[in-house]
């Protein structure tokens, strides 16, 4: 299909050359984000709920222009791992968004703490099931469980998107959802397995190799969505990562034999599986898919870079 790159990539790539790509940490603590600066141009708005299970809790923050809607509503940008991803949009991102003048409600999902991760709940949350199968144990550690994407779809359907869509109006048509790594692997499922739930979707350095390829696999069988409407996506790799990846496996795995197990299945992704995935999608009716690769990143800079091309996207 017809790609449409050139109309979201000028804003774009302005917003993302005013991103840090410091190489995050799990543990580290959330940044201060827009919303704590208060950054004119927008109003906030937050709330916190907990999984049906009561197990996993999220904070939920919610940016909206500080001015009329259109007459369809705002388009809508979603993050996942929200506490890394809200603070990664700098105050001159705002102000390019506000120039453009098709400003987005950003709604951000992340954890109800300080951190910028819960590495326990996105396991669970970001990660498919099998097909015809449910949550099952991680093969990467030992006591947790993963597989829990339809859980946490259900949640942000049922639950989130109402309490958001009660703060603003929101066009139906033109919703973006990005995520990052195991963000990025959930991004792709959904498409697959809801493809109408967003128009737009961003997958940064998604987590391709994940469970021997599934994610792979299942794009192999995809027939696309069957509705008219066309679904926009956007692959987004650094262009270090792979190698980084390979180079971080191989120092694990000399003192960690569950390591070597890790950088097998790593292996599962190959460096093109990224540009085979989206050339793979593209090639479907109603699909508008695009690769791209960002120079001199690894997959954890990637994070704060890729957020402001989904702002523009």
């Amino acid at each position: 299909m017809l790609r449409r790159a050139a109309r979201f990539l000028p804003i774009a790539l302005a917003l993302a050359a005013s991103t840090a790509t410091a190489q995050p940490r799990l543990d580290q603590p959330a940044a201060p984000s827009i919303a704590d600066r208060a950054v004119a141009g927008y109003r906030y708005e937050r709330f916190e709920l907990a999984s049906l299970d009561g197990a996993r809790h999220y904070r939920v923050q919610v940016a909206i222009p500080d001015r009329p809607a259109p007459a369809a509503g705002f388009r809508s940008v979603w993050l996942l791992d929200g506490n890394a991803a809200f603070p990664a949009i700098a105050d001159a991102d705002v102000q390019r968004l506000l120039a453009s003048g098709d400003a987005p409600v950003i709604v951000a999902i992340g954890p109800a703490t300080g951190l910028r991760l819960d590495v326990e709940a996105r396991a669970f949350d970001y990660t498919p099931a099998a097909p015809g199968g449910g949550p099952e144990p991680d093969p990467d550690r030992p006591g947790r469980t993963v597989g829990g994407a339809e859980v946490f779809f259900a949640l942000l359907e049922d639950a989130i998107r109402p309490r958001v869509e009660a703060l603003a109006a929101l066009d139906p048509g033109r919703r973006t959802l990005w995520g990052h790594s195991y963000g990025g692997l959930f991004v792709l499922h959904t498409l697959m397995a809801h493809p109408h739930a967003f128009s737009h979707w961003v997958a940064a350095s998604p987590s391709l190799w994940w469970q021997d390829g599934r994610i792979l696999a299942a794009a192999a069988r995809w027939a696309g969505p069957a509705s008219p409407a066309a679904e926009h996506v956007l692959v987004l790799h650094g262009g270090d990562e792979h190698a980084d990846a390979q180079r971080r496996a191989g120092i694990r795995a000399a003192a960690d034999p569950r390591a070597a197990e890790r950088a097998r299945r790593l292996a599962a992704a190959p460096a093109d599986a990224g540009p085979a995935l989206v050339e793979r999608l593209d090639a479907l009716a109603r699909v508008d898919a695009t690769y791209r690769t960002l120079p001199g990143l690894t997959h954890g800079q990637t994070l704060d870079a890729s957020v402001p091309v989904a702002l523009g996207f």
